[in-house]
C-alpha cells in the first residue's frame, strides 16, 4: 500500500505548482487552446491542478469546469481565478465518481492524467458528458511507470524532442522555440527528480493498474476506433476524438 494517498501527495506539492512557472502548461496550453472547437460554449478540464489552463480557456469559452482530486490544488485554482472576468467552476473530487448532473460539455480535455485511471473507465465516464459534435482531447506521455526507460532522457534525446515539438507546433501554425522547449525540459527534469514527484511515481507503481503499463494510445484506439493520435514528440502524444 502507498504510504500516502494520491490526494495527500498532491496536497503536499500543490504550493510548488502554484508558485512555479507552469512548466507543463508551457508545452500543452497552446495545443489545448488550438484544438478547442471555435463554437464551444462549455468546457471541462480533468485533473485541472492549480487551474492555469482552465482560466485561459475561460477567456473564450463561456462555461468552464475544472475538477481535481487534490483539495489544495483546487484551493489554489480558485485563488488564481479571483481576478478573472469569467471564473471557471472548480470542483474537488474523483472525476469517475463525481455527479455532473445535467451538465454537458462541448470540449473536454486533460493533460498528464492517464496514469491515474483505468483508461476504459475514464472514457466511459467522459464520453457521455460530451455534447453532439463535442471534442475530447488528451495529452500525456507515452512513457510512464512500467515502461522501460520511462525516466531516462539524455541531453541528446531532449534536443531531439525539442525539435520534434517545434515541428508539431509549426504544422498547426503555432509558434514554438526549440531552445525555450529545451530549457523547460530541464526545469521539468528537476521536477521529476524532486522528492514530491518521486512520491507520485511510487504511488503509480504501487497501484499496478495504471494504463501506462502499456502504451495508453494503443488502448485508447481499441476503445475509440475513430480517435486521432498524433505524436508531439517520441515521449508525448495527443489524442483527439470528435463525437458525431
Amino acid at each position: 500500500m502507498a504510504t500516502q494517498s494520491l490526494e495527500q501527495i498532491y496536497n503536499s506539492i500543490a504550493p510548488y505548482y502554484a508558485d512555479g512557472d507552469g512548466i507543463n502548461d508551457y508545452y500543452t496550453l497552446p495545443i489545448i487552446k488550438h484544438f478547442c472547437p471555435p463554437s464551444a460554449t462549455s468546457a471541462l478540464e480533468v485533473c485541472c491542478g492549480v487551474g492555469r489552463i482552465a482560466v485561459e480557456i475561460a477567456k473564450s469559452v463561456e462555461t468552464v469546469w475544472g475538477i481535481d482530486l487534490s483539495r489544495e490544488m483546487i484551493c489554489r485554482a480558485k485563488s488564481k481565478a479571483e481576478m478573472a472576468s469569467n471564473k471557471p467552476v472548480f470542483a474537488q473530487g474523483d472525476v469517475l465518481a463525481f455527479d455532473f448532473g445535467d451538465q454537458k460539455f462541448d470540449y473536454i480535455y486533460g493533460v498528464y492524467l492517464v496514469t491515474y485511471f483505468q483508461i476504459d473507465a475514464l472514457i466511459q465516464k467522459l464520453t457521455p458528458l460530451l455534447r453532439k459534435d463535442g471534442r475530447l482531447v488528451i495529452i500525456d506521455g507515452t512513457h510512464g511507470p512500467g515502461v522501460p526507460g520511462a525516466m531516462r532522457s539524455g541531453l541528446r534525446d531532449m534536443f531531439r524532442q525539442s525539435a520534434d515539438y517545434t515541428k508539431f507546433m509549426q504544422r498547426y501554425g503555432l509558434s514554438a522555440s526549440t531552445w525555450e522547449w529545451f530549457v523547460h525540459q530541464l526545469k521539468r527534469r528537476a521536477l521529476l527528480s524532486s522528492p514530491g514527484w518521486k512520491q507520485v511515481e511510487q504511488w503509480k507503481r504501487e497501484q499496478g493498474s495504471n494504463t501506462n503499463s502499456k502504451i495508453w494510445t494503443e488502448e485508447l484506439i481499441s476503445i475509440l476506433p475513430n480517435v486521432k493520435i498524433e505524436q508531439i514528440t517520441s515521449r508525448l502524444a495527443c489524442a483527439m476524438w470528435d463525437r458525431t
